[in-house]
């Protein structure tokens, strides 16, 4: 029956099913990527948004909708995580081997942490109308609501200043993401449409020459240079904000060390305080927009290299490497009922998190570690007798015995002679 059960299995999922563990890591990681797209335009929304609304009380769905949408990146990461590991250690006939699928979780998490940090920023606000006092009614104190009115105004004008700039840099993120996908074959290409002759499309092939579509060799070197030109930007923002303050800056603003202390010194403690405020919040989401765009262009890098060494021009025989391997068999014959550490640890960027004692192995109240090789050598032997007591040797002994206790029709004609 046991040779069934493995016949069946083998037979469902080569015939019927036929899913491996690399295929269900490879569409997580297209689902991956695309909830970085989902994300990126829910905040560009939400950022949108801040133009025109009261971010320190009118309530917004944007942000609803900015969680829910990380809390479902959040989820198929720590699945992606677990099924990692038995994926590294399939057998296939494809393009990418298993360092490459580590490699790439280890920069899709590059590209999660930044963007996952732009999510704070509804807290942010809310921290900031919780300091200055904006959460009280509106009757309290008239010269805490025209405080309120005239932060909010700033905050519009600001989040105005940062439209153009972010936008920009969304929009090459998601053509840069969708870049990805292509050169790793996690999607097809789209069609190429057929345009008749004389069209406008095809007339038009000129005004087209100096853009470069997601798929194309040289996009990497376009998307990089978009980063760049988002870097110098963050310094107009500042010198806009500074002139609009009455503050008087460096031209290098964000190069040349400034005593923004003493720059911020105006007419009270008070405005200093959130004028500060402002300030920060705008470096911060510039920055973590930078962050985001600095590692999804490692991911861009990452699948065009794979491209020009010729790994996703054809296929090949993908097999687990000796230290995987030799790990894969030593957890098979383990009696252990726990799985190898790797289901016991999280990898999260370059650290191990430890998610407690119950994922190890249960401990023998009544024998110590073994310290040296006479030791080692009875727990070898003490194995013996644990196999032949497990579920599955007591099982074999009953159906031994049983077989052996069938009645022989013959007995009794053999008995005679």
């Amino acid at each position: 029956m046991l040779s069934t059960g493995f016949a069946i299995a083998t037979g469902t999922n080569l015939f019927i099913f036929p899913v491996s563990s690399r295929l269900v890591v490879f569409k997580e990681m297209t689902g991956y990527i695309m909830s970085f797209r989902k994300v990126l335009k829910l905040q560009m929304a939400y950022f949108r948004s801040l133009e025109s609304v009261d971010m320190f009380r009118d309530s917004n769905p944007t942000v609803a909708a900015v969680n829910g949408a990380i809390a479902a990146l959040k989820a198929l990461h720590g699945k992606m995580a677990l099924d990692l590991v038995f994926a590294k250690r399939d057998f296939a006939w494809g393009h990418l081997k298993a360092s490459d699928i580590g490699e790439i979780s280890r920069l899709l998490r590059g590209v999660m942490l930044p963007l996952v940090g732009m999510s704070s920023m509804s807290d942010i606000l809310h921290r900031v109308a919780e300091q200055q006092g904006y959460t009280g009614t509106l009757d309290d104190d008239p010269t805490i609501v025209n405080m309120e009115h005239r932060a909010v105004e700033e905050y519009h004008l600001l989040m105005k200043s940062l439209h153009g700039p972010f936008e920009t840099i969304t929009v090459a993120m998601d053509e840069a993401l969708e870049h990805v996908l292509l050169r790793l074959q996690f999607i097809k290409p789209p069609k190429a449409k057929k345009h008749s002759t004389g069209s406008s499309d095809e007339a038009d092939i000129e005004a087209k020459a100096g853009t470069v579509k997601p798929g194309s060799k040289d996009f990497a070197r376009q998307f990089e240079t978009k980063i760049e030109e988002f870097y110098s930007s963050r310094d107009q923002t500042i010198q806009d904000w500074c002139i609009q303050k009455g503050l008087g800056v460096p031209s290098n603003s964000l190069r040349d060390h400034v005593n923004w202390n003493k720059a911020l010194e105006l007419v009270s403690t008070v405005t200093r305080q959130r004028n500060q405020r402002e300030l920060f919040v705008a470096l911060y989401m510039e920055y973590l927009m930078w962050s985001t765009g600095k590692a999804i262009l490692d991911l861009v890098r990452f699948a065009d290299n794979k491209v020009e060494d010729g790994t996703m021009t054809k296929n090949r025989l993908i097999l687990p490497g000796r230290k995987r391997f030799i790990k894969w068999v030593m957890s098979s014959l383990s009696s252990d009922s726990t799985p190898h550490e790797d289901v016991g640890t999280i990898d999260v960027g370059h650290n191990q998190v430890y998610l407690g004692s119950s994922f190890s192995n249960a401990k023998d109240p009544e024998h110590l570690p073994a310290v040296n090789a006479w030791q080692k050598a009875g727990n070898m032997v003490r194995k013996v007798p644990r196999t032949m007591r497990s579920p599955h040797g007591a099982f074999g002994f009953r159906v031994a015995c049983a077989m052996m206790s069938v009645r022989n029709p013959y007995h009794r004609l053999y008995s005679n002679y």
